[in-house]
């Protein structure tokens, strides 16, 4: 127990390597104690020995099969190193024991989309909402696919969605932008443009949606007014 909590008390103050010692004390002590077993495989992570975790969390499963965030956190680095059929069993296995893990969700959701499934990544997405309608990544995620799949006006309910969660959010704006004006709602465009453009003057992308918004209304001076600043700023 006093290695456990020695570690546990390193890892809050993120001394990882030390924390590591402590749990690889306590596992040595206890073997079979899957918690002591779990800190030090995500030890291992923080100290990003990715193959040293994933073997530990394979002790875990040999030991006991039904936790479903040792599968999650297995899946997550199996993902992170690009072997995405054998995080995408992971997941399963985590949602096998659970529904309701909703980073498992998510997490199978890029997975399928990097494996070539936006549809079903949508429907895991959608899956993550219902447990959390608030999860910001998923609302992202889920308006980035949305957009790729040309879903437009899909898009912008849920870009709207993701902004009354983060008003600020510059990347979440500037989609919105760009996917208005693929709707050709050029005035929509613009004021969303506006919006990122009062956070960040300089964010090229909006200045030239803007101008681009400009140009297919018909104000023409607005838009050579836009990019004379443009090449203005970029030229000095």
């Amino acid at each position: 127990m006093i290695n456990f909590l020695k570690g546990l008390l390193l890892s809050m103050i993120g001394d990882f390597e030390s924390a590591l010692k402590f749990f690889d004390k306590g596992v040595k002590t206890n073997p079979k104690n899957t918690l002591i077993r779990y800190l030090k495989a995500h030890t291992y992570e923080h100290l990003n020995m990715l193959d040293e975790s994933l073997k530990e969390y394979d002790e875990i499963i040999n030991i006991n099969p039904k936790l479903s965030p040792v599968w999650l956190r297995k899946a997550e680095i199996l993902r992170r190193i690009g072997k995405y059929e054998e995080a995408l069993d992971c997941y399963n296995k985590s949602l096998e024991i659970t529904q309701k893990n909703i980073m498992a969700w998510y997490g199978k959701a890029l997975v399928l989309y990097k494996l070539g499934n936006p549809e079903e990544a949508l429907n895991c997405l959608n899956k993550a909402l219902e447990i959390n309608p608030n999860f910001l990544s998923a609302l992202i995620k889920k308006a980035q696919i949305l957009l790729a799949l040309n879903k437009l006006s899909e898009t912008v309910i849920t870009l709207k969605k993701a902004l009354e969660i983060r008003p600020d959010d510059i990347a979440v704006l500037f989609n919105l932008g760009l996917t208005h004006l693929r709707l050709k709602e050029f005035k929509e465009a613009i004021e969303a443009f506006d919006k990122v453009l009062e956070r960040n003057p300089y964010h090229l992308g909006a200045q030239l949606g803007k101008a681009i918004a400009y140009e297919k209304l018909g104000d023409i001076d607005r838009a050579l007014e836009i990019y004379n600043n443009i090449f203005r700023y970029y030229s000095e």
